[in-house]
């Protein structure tokens, strides 16, 4: 029989390295947004964590539990960490199950938050006729997305009940799974990215409520593990054979988020600012729009007083 391995140590110290990288990360957009916030009011700390549990995960009898902290202080931030934990245990059987899920993982994920709106476009981009059409396909939709979803600086009024995430996920996990006759267990790392979206559920007082997040991670994973059988006939696990660290060769699903929510401030009233964040930097991107079209006259008026002058000398001589 194979025993699920306990090593938490090992387990809290990666987990505890990687949390380090990313809260290093989440620091710096942080730093990045401080000119944007010294003008509004500061939120309490308590009013900046959240406490997630996923319901999926108790479907599967894991019990987890993750809280997330803004990294801003007011309610236009839109960079947050999310801490998780889930652990369901090898338990004790008088015969070994045939069916085996057991799981202990600890993940870390930064996100970014950005709202939709109405059709109240304050800074539109091109039409059809406009646009530079020697850019390919996928500039253009890299182009459009960022100025209209990652940047928030499109809509005059953006939607209060429903903001987007995207974002990057990296967890230490160790498993044991056996759906069939045969199953595999080990230990892994895992990185991917994040998507989804999160809705406010129940109001509750002093801005706090109870929200609903939607979501999905999927990326790859690096791991080792040992591949067993299970036998009908005597109940056991045999035959393990040993696969020494390398990379799944196909990305993976690495959570379902349906979780519930409690947030001290509801995401309601958070990932504000919309347009009006934007302002500074759109007047700053006129201004050097600007500066580039005026140093390309100058260029032009130069070449054509050349031109002409060429044309000047050489009816010159040709007289």
């Amino acid at each position: 029989m194979l025993y699920f391995r306990k090593n938490i140590k090992t387990v809290l110290f990666r987990c505890l390295a990687v949390c380090g990288v990313l809260l290093c990360v989440g620091q710096s957009f942080a730093q990045v947004m401080e000119e944007h916030k010294q003008e509004l009011p500061k939120l309490p700390f308590y009013k900046r964590i959240s406490v997630y549990t996923n319901t999926v995960d108790w479907v599967l009898t894991t019990a987890n539990m993750g809280v997330e902290i803004d990294l801003g202080n007011t309610e236009e931030t839109h960079y947050s960490l999310l801490f998780t934990g889930k652990l369901n245990l090898n338990a004790d059987h008088t015969i070994n199950p045939r069916l085996v899920y057991n799981v202990r993982s600890a993940s870390m994920e930064l996100r970014k938050y950005w709202r939709t709106g109405s059709k109240t476009i304050i800074n539109p981009l091109p039409k059809e006729s406009e646009r530079d059409t020697t850019v390919s396909w996928l500039v253009g939709t890299w182009r459009k997305f960022r100025h209209n979803v990652l940047s928030g600086s499109t809509y005059s009024k953006p939607r209060y009940w429903r903001a987007y995430y995207v974002g990057l996920y990296g967890a230490l996990d160790e498993y044991s799974i056996c759906l069939g006759k045969k199953g595999k267990q080990g230990d892994g790392v895992n990185l991917g990215l994040s998507a989804g979206w999160s809705i406010p559920l129940y109001p509750l007082r002093n801005g706090g409520g109870i929200d609903l997040d939607l979501g999905l991670v999927v990326g790859g994973k690096f791991t080792r593990n040992y591949s067993y059988e299970y036998f009908e006939e005597s109940g056991c696990y045999g035959n393990p054979i040993f696969s020494d660290w390398h990379v799944v060769p196909y990305p993976i699903i690495h959570d379902v988020h349906v979780s519930l929510v409690y947030r001290f401030n509801s995401i309601s009233n958070k990932v504000k600012g919309g347009a009006a964040r934007y302002e500074k930097k759109r007047e700053q991107m006129d201004k050097e729009r600007e500066e580039r079209r005026r140093k390309i006259e100058m260029r032009y008026d130069k070449r054509m007083a050349e031109l002409k002058s060429k044309r000047e000398e050489s009816a010159e001589n040709n007289k």
